[in-house]
């Protein structure tokens, strides 16, 4: 279960983390939302945030380490509940279009899996 947290993290984080980097405006209009250059200079803060997130999934997975796993694993229960909040009132104020409920739903099955495996790992 741990390293398919690793993995699903790595798949939310890094595709849109790259992307954000090189063209946020374009990714963020997928979303029916348009950036003014400042925005976009934060935008790309938080794609860089997201690849650093992404790297350290990927860099991650192989551990063996109780203690790294279950600190991986709150840290992406953490991100993954946090996303959902914040975009969960993007989407509740009608700030972003249908393509929002894609991420909210990514974000959702990283917090099960997340949870799943602190349980998991509890128990072992």
């Amino acid at each position: 279960m741990y390293r398919i947290n690793c993995w699903w993290t790595a798949l939310l984080t890094l595709p849109f983390g790259i992307a954000t980097l090189i063209a946020p405006g374009f990714v963020f209009a997928q979303f029916g939302m348009a950036l003014d250059p400042v925005a976009q200079g934060v935008a790309r803060g938080y794609g860089a945030t997201a690849l650093a997130v992404g790297f350290a999934a990927l860099l991650l997975r192989g551990a063996e380490e109780r203690p790294v796993q279950r600190g991986f694993l709150i840290a992406a229960l953490v991100f993954n509940l946090a996303e959902l909040a914040a975009q969960g009132m993007i989407w509740h104020d009608g700030l972003a279009n249908g393509q929002i409920l894609g991420t909210i739903g990514g974000h959702a099955i990283g917090a099960v899996l997340a949870g799943v495996g602190l349980t998991r790992l509890r128990r072992a």
